[in-house]
């Protein structure tokens, strides 16, 4: 009998780590400079499935809402790793990054490439940044939803 409830007992444990595995969400980071990772990114070919939404044609009417919620997130984001004292260790005032974010249907980030423009930002600077955005995405979405993944890119300039 104890050998019963002793089962029953792992068949509900490994039930309940098993949802909570499934909920966890992993966000995927890909650097330009990483040739590994940007090759996975290549793979991916996310942008086939993820429009972008700051393309006119796509955003036709919505293009003021899709423009606030982009900058909302440089914004939100920017705060974010001077709360955690990130620190670009160049002398640049600015720091020029090309970038790209897939989000899934309720604005939650999935997928986050980068480019840095500047030169000078080390690889262990540029590990870090990825680090701080995985962390961020984790808890922080666009201010939009929609009913099919998207995606939006541009080029955003942090102070430093």
């Amino acid at each position: 009998m104890k050998f019963k409830y002793i089962l029953t007992f792992l068949f509900i444990s490994l039930m309940y780590w098993q949802g909570i595995s499934q909920n966890t969400t992993d966000i995927r980071v890909f650097d330009y400079e990483d040739r590994t990772e940007f090759s996975q990114y290549e793979q991916l070919n996310l942008d086939k499935d993820h429009p972008n939404l700051l393309n006119p044609e796509i955003s036709k009417n919505e293009m003021d809402k899709v423009i606030a919620s982009w900058t909302e997130l440089h914004q939100n984001i920017g705060q974010y790793l001077q709360e955690n004292d990130f620190e670009w260790q160049v002398e640049d005032s600015e720091i020029m990054i090309v970038h790209k974010f897939y989000f899934n249907p309720d604005g939650s980030i999935h997928s986050y490439f980068f480019k840095m423009l500047n030169e000078g930002i080390s690889a262990s600077q540029r590990k870090k940044y990825s680090e701080l955005v995985t962390e961020f995405a984790k808890t922080q979405k666009i201010g939009l939803t929609k009913d099919f993944q998207f995606a939006q890119c541009g080029k955003t300039k942090y102070p430093n």
